[in-house]
């Protein structure tokens, strides 16, 4: 089974039904970022953009500003209604036991909030909001880390440390996205073998190598384009609206080609032109059984895509928040797993934002083998929705 939890601090573009491309502008601007280096990465730009679109709720003037254009937003009223398109037309008319988003905010006991921002949590984003005492450093993480590790069916543990809290501490925003969901066509565990995997051209490691022998897949060469090619893995979503597929799209740099290269090509107007320009082929596949768990510092990231203000105390305006004092995010951070294997997937997400205060068929069988480092993509292919984005390395 394949597993994937995320628990992050940070941003999410969100989902437009009159344009697609902008979710997936987001996932890219931010891939090279968040994607080290020859080191296999997983990260969910849902669960970032939501949680970050519940900070941008509560923001004003330049701080807005930058939370706006990072999003692909104009305003707070485009923002909160595209927000609640992905939780209650995309995820929400999904099957509850294969995507669930949860949005909870914790305050600091007798800490106002006012009416305004509470309501569009709670409208737009379905989140619950709990008191708690955060100078009760140890019981306050526990509590947290618990309700997160519920509502990701244990994949996400201690999201928060109690050192990330202390007096000043008002508010933590989590954002909680749980996946998961069995290949519409198995792998053949039979077939499942011990095979190198080509990290670069000089080194190379052994990997369990799942296969499918001969399927009927989309799929799309895109040599001319980002000089790869593509194969989108369907889940079995029949139980689901049938306007709604689920998806899991590999793309594969060519041989002799590094997947730097590639990522660097990589445009939203490309992504979304060759992830639907994909047609049926009969593939005979193989995909290695992995599993990656990343974690992540969101500050840097976020800083290179220009979201500086709302991490300084002297010029963050979250003054829609609270008529207490004045609010900055302290932290911002993201953790990820996913687990695959010949049945499919599971995966959850979390993110944390932590605010402080001052005071038609051809007859050639394509052969599609993942033996070389990959970025993959787990979506909604109706709507464009990019739940979660990786690479493997073959580690």
């Amino acid at each position: 089974m394949k597993k994937l939890i995320s628990v992050v601090l940070v941003f999410t573009l969100i989902y437009n039904a009159s344009s697609d491309q902008n979710y997936q502008k987001f996932a890219v601007n931010l891939l090279n970022l968040l994607d080290p280096p020859h080191s296999s990465s997983i990260w969910s730009p849902t669960s970032i953009g939501l949680a970050l679109s519940m900070c941008a709720v509560g923001a004003k003037e330049n701080t807005l500003n930058q939370l706006l254009f990072a999003l692909d937003a104009t305003t707070i009223g485009q923002l909160n209604t595209e927000s609640k398109k992905i939780i209650s037309n995309v995820i929400g008319k999904l099957s509850e036991d294969q995507v669930i988003v949860a949005d909870r905010l914790y305050v600091q006991n007798k800490f106002q909030l006012y009416q305004n921002y509470k309501h569009d949590l709670n409208t737009f984003f379905n989140a619950t909001i709990v008191p708690i005492d955060f100078s009760m450093q140890n019981a306050a993480a526990n509590t947290i880390n618990k309700w997160v590790s519920q509502e990701t069916k244990n994949l996400i543990k201690n999201i928060i440390s109690p050192n990330d809290l202390n007096s000043l501490t008002r508010l933590v925003l989590i954002n909680c996205l749980y996946f998961k969901a069995q290949w519409l066509i198995p792998f053949e565990k039979d077939s499942t073998d011990t095979e190198p995997f080509q990290i670069t051209n000089t080194s190379t490691v052994n990997v369990q190598m799942m296969h499918i022998a001969s399927g009927s897949f989309s799929y799309m060469n895109a040599t001319d384009s980002i000089k790869a090619q593509i194969v989108e893995i369907p889940f079995n979503t029949t139980k689901n609206n049938k306007n709604l597929q689920l998806v899991f799209n590999v793309i594969l740099p060519n041989e002799g080609v590094t997947l730097a290269t590639v990522q660097k090509q990589l445009s939203s107007k490309i992504l979304k032109s060759v992830l639907n320009s994909v047609k049926e082929a009969f593939i005979e596949l193989s995909l290695p059984k992995f599993k990656t768990q990343s974690t992540y510092d969101l500050q840097k990231p976020l800083r290179t895509v220009n979201v500086t203000d709302v991490f300084d105390v002297s010029k963050a305006k979250l003054t829609g928040i609270s008529p207490s004092q004045p609010l900055y995010v302290t932290k911002a951070i993201h953790k990820a797993f996913i687990d695959v294997d010949e049945n499919g997937v599971t995966a959850a997400a979390v993110t944390a934002i932590i605010f402080g205060s001052s005071s038609a068929l051809p007859i050639e069988k394509i052969v599609f083998n993942c033996n070389r480092p990959f970025l993959y993509l787990i979506r909604e292919k109706t709507s464009g929705l990019v739940l979660f984005v990786g690479t493997y390395y073959g580690k």
